[in-house]
């Protein structure tokens, strides 16, 4: 019968004692198949889970997942740290130990990655715990996606990455990335320019190993998780700024050097130094410029020295009386010369002939004009106390004349010389001999005779 098989058992047949065999029919157990009332083992790779099986492949192939020696009834999951990727498997070393980077619980089909987080450094792995977290002992700075199988380094200055990983962090905006952080102090290259460990043995790796971000501190700005300062000529006020304008250029009458927070610390204030907007330095006033004051009485820039002027130490002067200025940039109180002759230079005159005396008088020194001499008369601008002589006999000049004056009918010119006579004097009709008549250069009847 199939799926039987025969056995005999043996009995006393008659007086004597003889042994006779009985065939007797059994169904088949699990795990085994019956041919032609022969028992046999399933073979190894299928399994029998049910009894009266007759042919060679039993209940089927060994199922993913599973062993099944011979004579198996019912499959063996695969043990822990191995997988079973195909059916028909025979023994315990299934399809192999699972893989680096992955772990296998029991009756594993396909090993599992890792966790993200996690690494798996060795083959074999039994739990999703793996090898580790991922963590490089003290140091953090690594991450782990799935199937790790060691720590990777976190990339660049742009991210970091904390304990347990599994993906970098991109750093926010405004914000630089450290390499390492301690419990009693941090070494967060705060006081590096670019946010670099400046050399040692770590130089070449720091970079790579982020562990975590820190806002811009003021006078600095951050961009892609590196910290530099602010540049010369600009200032940063406030903390998490992510661009070289920072707050933006320093305001004209101040100067911001290099990580610059605040620009009112540092006023332009000496008459001799001036400071632009997005000055870094104090510039020093050229020669013949005065500086500019704004808010404050800060110095916001330099003015060429008007004409008339003069400029020293950064101040603007009047040129003195008696000079005159008469371009620009003048340095020294000479200013461009002393005044001519014949006229005066106030303060500040722009020109050698600035104003000219008026006729009746003269300058010599440029300051102020004087009455001319007795005997002689000037022209306007006159450089001469006797510039023209009075001239005939009957012409006189008193003090400060601006022409000859002719001698009134009945007056005669006296004083000085023919040609200088200084005044007119009234002539008397002469009654006794002895006295004198009146000149003959009287003007006017001068006798009864």
């Amino acid at each position: 019968m199939t799926g039987y098989y025969t056995t005999t058992f043996p009995f006393l047949h008659g007086s004597h004692s003889q042994r006779h065999a009985s065939p007797q029919q059994t169904k088949c157990e699990p795990g085994f198949y019956c041919v032609q009332g022969v028992r046999t083992a399933c073979p190894a790779g299928s399994f029998g889970n049910t009894s009266g099986l007759s042919t060679s492949s039993c209940s089927g192939l060994c199922p993913l997942g599973y062993y099944c020696p011979g004579g198996t009834n019912q499959p063996v999951p695969c043990p822990e740290g191995t997988y079973g990727a195909t059916k028909g498997l025979q023994d315990a070393r299934c399809t192999d130990l699972c893989p680096i980077g992955f772990y296998c619980e029991s009756a594993t089909v396909t090993p599992n990655p890792c966790p993200s987080g996690t690494f798996g450094r060795v083959r074999g792995l039994t739990s999703r715990d793996c090898s580790a977290n991922c963590t490089m002992t003290t140091d953090r700075g690594y991450y782990c996606p799935l199937a790790t199988t060691t720590p990777t380094p976190c990339g660049s200055v742009s991210v970091y990455c904390p304990t347990g990983s599994r993906l970098p962090v991109t750093v926010t905006t405004g914000y630089y990335t450290v390499w390492q952080t301690f419990a009693s102090s941090a070494r967060d290259d705060s006081t590096v320019e670019d946010g670099y460990l400046d050399g040692g043995a770590l130089a070449s790796i720091n970079q790579t190993t982020r562990v975590a971000q820190r806002i811009c501190e003021a006078g600095s700005y951050c961009i892609n998780g590196v910290k530099r300062l602010c540049p010369p000529g600009v200032y940063g006020s406030q903390s998490g700024l992510a661009t070289a304008l920072c707050s933006g250029a320093c305001p004209a009458g101040y100067f911001c050097q290099i990580g610059s927070s605040d620009y009112a610390s540092s006023p332009c204030l000496d008459a001799t130094l001036y400071c632009r907007q997005g000055s870094s330095v104090p510039s020093t006033v050229s020669t013949g410029y005065f500086t500019v004051t704004g808010n404050r009485n800060t110095r916001i820039d330099q003015t060429i020295c008007p004409p008339g002027s003069y400029c020293t130490g950064g101040v603007a002067y009047l040129c003195p009386a008696g000079t005159y200025g008469d371009k620009q940039g003048l340095s020294t109180p000479a200013c461009s010369g002393w005044c001519q002759d014949g006229y005066i230079c106030p303060e500040g005159s722009t020109s050698v002939t600035q104003s000219p005396c008026p006729a009746g008088t003269y300058s010599q020194n440029g300051l102020f004009c004087s009455p001319c001499l007795p005997g002689y008369w000037c022209e306007d601008g006159s450089p001469d106390p006797k510039q023209h002589e009075c001239g005939a006999d009957d012409l006189y000049c008193p003090l400060g004349s601006d022409s000859a004056s002719v001698v009134l009918d009945g007056y005669f010119a006296v004083g000085q010389t023919v040609s200088t006579h200084t005044t007119q004097q009234q002539c008397t009709l002469q009654t006794v001999a002895h006295i004198p008549q009146c000149p003959m250069r009287t003007a006017g009847a001068n006798s009864d005779a």
